[in-house]
């Protein structure tokens, strides 16, 4: 059996962005802040295995409640800014037939949650562009400098400036709570979605189950224990994708790179997390399936989730 591993340039990047969290954190006002980065450095392997730096290869959002649900149900706000970078599996100064294009994402997001005992509601808009301006470029190679990777070449062909927006809709519902002995909680939870826009339109499903040591439910820090406690959770979901801009290309430039879209990309994913006093460290395991027909095998990623309640 191959053992898992995280390369020393995913640990060197792992340290950076950890201690650069800790110190951003403070400074931002708001009843929940958090920072999340997603990486596939940061995603688990076999020891013998290449690091990947393709596909959705690095994301950063920072999100803030601008107004709390009160007594962690009701209805709250939050907002929300960050980044994503998308490159393909082979790096050339030309574009490579078959591989996705270099392409990144800048935005900022309001989002509307209301929270009851047995559901959690979202309207989600958001709002970003697409090229140069979306600062891919120069942050990939910030990120390659830290690494100890070489240069990129393919960035003069990564898609145009495009403005868009994504319209987003979804409920998440407590389908079963389960209380152990003390304050052990196992909670099964199904979800569905719908999503519009120039950027993704589509719908997906899927359920996730979170086992919880003294760590509230899964949806507000309501009922935490006051000192050290845990989490673990696992989930899958199935999308229907009938757009995505970083696959199918601008949506009016006739030459923009184009792929043949899969409709139907399942998504599973693993987490574990623990709780001090008002912060959360959260580590995830992504393994998102293929989403075009020329990819040859889904792409695993790693996210860790820093939150500090107020």
């Amino acid at each position: 059996m191959d053992t898992v591993a995280i390369t020393g340039q995913g640990r060197r990047i792992t340290s950076f962005l950890v201690c650069a969290s800790l110190v951003l954190l403070p400074g931002v006002a708001g009843a929940q802040v958090e920072i999340a980065i997603d990486n596939d450095l940061l995603g688990l392997r076999g020891a013998d295995d290449p690091p990947p730096d393709y596909e959705y290869t690095h994301g950063l959002s920072v999100s803030w409640d601008a107004r709390r649900p009160p007594g962690d149900h009701g209805r709250g706000t939050r907002w929300e800014v960050g980044q994503r970078i998308y490159t393909p599996r082979r790096d050339a100064p030309e574009p490579v037939p078959g591989e996705r294009p270099y392409a990144g994402w800048l935005y900022g997001a309001w989002e509307r949650v209301r929270i009851a005992e047995r559901t959690r509601a979202r309207l989600r808009i958001e709002a970003g562009i697409t090229g140069p301006p979306s600062l891919a470029e120069p942050v990939q190679r910030a990120f390659h400098r830290i690494a100890g990777y070489q240069k990129q070449l393919g960035w003069e062909h990564q898609l145009g400036f495009e403005p868009g927006v994504i319209v987003a809709y979804g409920q998440e519902h407590r389908l079963a709570a389960v209380a152990g002995e003390g304050r052990t909680k196992l909670e099964v939870l199904p979800s569905w979605g719908v999503r519009a826009g120039n950027v993704r339109t589509g719908a997906q499903a899927g359920v996730r189950a979170r086992l919880g040591f003294g760590a509230g439910d899964a949806w507000t820090a309501a009922g935490a224990a006051r000192g050290v406690s845990g989490w673990m959770e696992a989930g899958a979901r199935q999308e229907a994708v009938l757009r995505d801009l970083f696959i199918d290309g601008n949506t009016f430039a006739r030459r923009s790179p184009r792929l043949r879209r899969r409709t139907w990309v399942a998504q599973g994913e693993a987490a574990f997390g623990m709780r001090w006093r008002r912060t959360e460290l959260e580590y995830r395991f992504v393994l998102r399936g293929r989403e075009y027909e020329t990819q040859t095998e889904p792409h695993p990623y790693g996210s860790i989730v820093v939150r500090v309640y107020r």
